[in-house]
Parts: C-alpha cells; sequence; structure tokens
C-alpha cells in the first residue's frame, strides 16, 4: 500500500463516523424523552470528583481517545517533514477529540432517553457501559424507532469504520517500529509487506478467543487490564520524566523551536511535563494497584488464573521499560563507557539509517501521514 491509497482509506474510515455519528445525534434528539437523557448527561455529580475510581477512568479515557503513551503520534509524525507545524496539529487534535465526545454523549445519552421513557424507568437504570452498551442497548433502542434498520446498519457502520481506523494506525506503528530497527527487513524489496502479513497473522490469532462464545470476558479483562489500568498511566508518566527530565526540557523546547519556530506556553508546558503530568499518572496508578478487586462481569467473578493472566498482560508492557535500561547499561559497559553517557547521547545517533529511512520515505515505500 503506498503514501496515497492510504491517506484515501485513512480519509474515509476517519471521517465517515464523525458523519455517521451526526446523522444518528441529529435523529435522536427528536425522540421523546430524549431530553431526560440529555439533562442527565449534563448534570454533574460533584460528590463523584471525590473518587479516585472516578480520576482514574479519566485518565484512562483521555489516554485512550488522544493516544498518548501508545506511540501512535509519534510514529506516524514522524513521516512528516521536519518543519511541519505540528504544534498547530496537536492543538486540532485535542479539540476534535473533546468536541466528537461531547456529540457522541448527546448522542448516547439522547438515545437512552428514549429507552427509559419507552420502558417508563429512568436513565440511570438503562445506562450501561462497556460492550453492553454497544451491542446490547443501543441496538435494542434503535431497533424501536421508525425504519429500525437504517438506523442499526448506520450505527454498525460507524462502529466497523473506528475499528478500522484505530487498526490502521495501531498496525502502522508496528510496521514503522520493525522498519526503522530491523535493517534486514528495511532493505528486503517486499520487507513492508512481510512485516505487515506477519503482524496481521499474529493479531488474528491472539484476537481468536474475543469471537468465541465466552469471547466478550476476554475483552473485558484485556479492557481492565490493559488499556484502562494502572500500566497505561505509568508508562506515561516514566515517558514525561524521560523527555522532560533525562533528555531535558530546554533542550526538547529549543528542538520545537528549531521545527516550527517561537512558541508560547514554555512555562506552562514545563510545569505540566515535569511536575504534573508525571505526579498525576504515578499517583492515580498507585491508587488504582492500591484499590484493585477481583474482576467481574455481569455477576461473573473472575478465576485467580484469569486475575494473574490480567497482571501479566500489564506488566508485559511495564516490564519493557526496566528491561530497555538495564539492556542500554549492559551494552554501554560492555563498550567501556561510562553510564553517564547513555543520558547525553542524541535521540537518533544512528545517521545511516535516518538517511535510508528518508530514503525509503522520497521514494514513497513509506507512507507519509
Amino acid at each position: 500500500m503506498d503514501r496515497q491509497e492510504f491517506l484515501q482509506i485513512v480519509y474515509v474510515t476517519a471521517s465517515m463516523p464523525i458523519i455517521l455519528l451526526i446523522t444518528i445525534l441529529v435523529r435522536s434528539v427528536q425522540l421523546e424523552g430524549a431530553s431526560d437523557g440529555i439533562r442527565y448527561f449534563i448534570t454533574p455529580d460533584i460528590a463523584k470528583l471525590g473518587d479516585f475510581k472516578v480520576w482514574g477512568s479519566a485518565c484512562s479515557q483521555v489516554l485512550l481517545s488522544n493516544g498518548p503513551g501508545l506511540g501512535t503520534l509519534i510514529s506516524l509524525g514522524s513521516f512528516n517533514d521536519y518543519h511541519y507545524n505540528f504544534w498547530r496539529d496537536s492543538f486540532i487534535i485535542v479539540l476534535s477529540n473533546i468536541c466528537t465526545s461531547i456529540i457522541g454523549g448527546f448522542a448516547v445519552f439522547s438515545t437512552l432517553g428514549f429507552m427509559a421513557n419507552y420502558q417508563n424507568t429512568t436513565v440511570e437504570n438503562v445506562a450501561t457501559s462497556g460492550p453492553g452498551l454497544a451491542f446490547v442497548v443501543y441496538p435494542e433502542t434503535l431497533s424501536l424507532l421508525p425504519l429500525p434498520q437504517l438506523w442499526c446498519v448506520l450505527f454498525f457502520l460507524m462502529i466497523l469504520a473506528l475499528g478500522f481506523d484505530t487498526q490502521f494506525v495501531c498496525q502502522e506503528t508496528l510496521v514503522t517500529i520493525i522498519m526503522d530497527n530491523c535493517e534486514r527487513v528495511r532493505k528486503h524489496r517486499f520487507g513492508r509487506e512481510i512485516a505487515q502479513a506477519v503482524l496481521c497473522t499474529l493479531l488474528m490469532l491472539l484476537c481468536l478467543p474475543m469471537v468465541t462464545e465466552g469471547g466478550v470476558y476476554f475483552l473485558e479483562l484485556h479492557s481492565n487490564y490493559s488499556l484502562a489500568g494502572w500500566c497505561w498511566l505509568l508508562i506515561v508518566a516514566c515517558e514525561c520524566v524521560a523527555v522532560s527530565w533525562c533528555y531535558g526540557f530546554d533542550r526538547y523546547w529549543n528542538d520545537i523551536i528549531d521545527m516550527v519556530g517561537k512558541k508560547w506556553g514554555k512555562l506552562w508546558i514545563k510545569i505540566s511535563w515535569q511536575y504534573l503530568a508525571p505526579i498525576t499518572c504515578t499517583t492515580i496508578a498507585i491508587h488504582y494497584m492500591a484499590n484493585l478487586n477481583s474482576p467481574t462481569y455481569n455477576g461473573y467473578t473472575y478465576p485467580v488464573w484469569a486475575e494473574v493472566l490480567g497482571h501479566l498482560t500489564s506488566l508485559s508492557s511495564v516490564m519493557c521499560i526496566p528491561g530497555y535500561a538495564i539492556y542500554k547499561i549492559v551494552k554501554t559497559k560492555r563498550k567501556g563507557k561510562d553510564i553517564r553517557e547513555i543520558l547525553s547521547e542524541p535521540v537518533q545517533d544512528n545517521k545511516k539509517q535516518n538517511e535510508e529511512l528518508e530514503s525509503l520515505k522520497s521514494s514513497g515505500k513509506l507512507p507519509m501521514v
């Protein structure tokens, strides 16, 4: 897949969900009882602000929707020109994510308000989370509308487009990592195609348990431990420390100025990266680990072996941090160098590899997103 084909597919899969979501929103707000759902959505519960679990869920949602800590934004952004205005795009991404979340909230809760009115109950009783909302409650509500087939098709097309778009980005990140670090694969004529085929096969095999009759239990286990757990918060905290303290915030800020010119907000970003973000993420992660309970779903309590499996999936990503640090220390020692030289090394010290990557980008063999 060349650059133009990749961009054309992403344009469709990224814009289609927004168009379908707005279409569903326009129809949802016209339903009887929609105002009750919207009122429930926008009415704050101040007491919830004292619940650390709410803060943990909020942080997890921000990380999941914006994508920091996964490497996707960094990997795809690396294909841009050196002086590309990523500063502007970072604001656009955050603002568009906020707007999409708000639109989605109004669409969902206006529909749940209609469902509550139809069942003569409250919105709180029909509201649920997780796969139950997307595949049970919401489709059931849409089936009560005029032309239910149309609205159900539009809804599941939106879910399908979101799934494809997410997979494109995640796989492109993994392929980029392989191409950047495996010289033999990078130089092979069909190296990129082979890497994509191997990744697709492995991901398919890993996801097969989720399409079985008990697949929803695997999905919930993976969601609670790998995506919404403490590991992601800790990874983001470590990345903030690595960039703002190890690499040096002033050094990084000079890189930003060199790429896009002088920008405002240095003091606020410095405080956020060096103190607010790592302290907040670490605090919530510790509280999350201290209050872990046996996972449950729909009244079913997971066995011990499933809980251990969930913890192992969390550790599989976090252990890469000390594992790579030990690798760098051992490698530096073997070369007879001082360990402190690790922190003084440039982030991209392999000039030859960078030149090869630039050659691939200019030839169109690597997509530029």
